[in-house]
């Protein structure tokens, strides 16, 4: 089972294992698997997807949001 949400209207900036990108739609493959984050990579205009581990959401200081440390 697959749910696919697509952001591609207002995409999520996220830190990944290969820099800064945007997520333009998140995936759900069922329960208990990660869900896959697809995205493009700023630097490089890459598309990459990741799973939960591996992704965070972006350093956003006007929505005091702060990565994880």
């Amino acid at each position: 089972m697959s749910a696919i949400l697509d952001g591609h209207d207002n995409p999520l900036p996220v830190d990944t294992p290969k820099g800064e990108a945007l997520c333009f739609a998140w995936e759900s493959t069922g329960f208990g698997e990660h869900n896959l984050w697809h995205t493009f990579i700023l630097a490089t205009g890459e598309a990459w997807t990741f799973q939960n581990p591996e992704i965070r959401v972006a350093k956003n200081h006007t929505a005091h949001v702060r990565t994880c440390e």
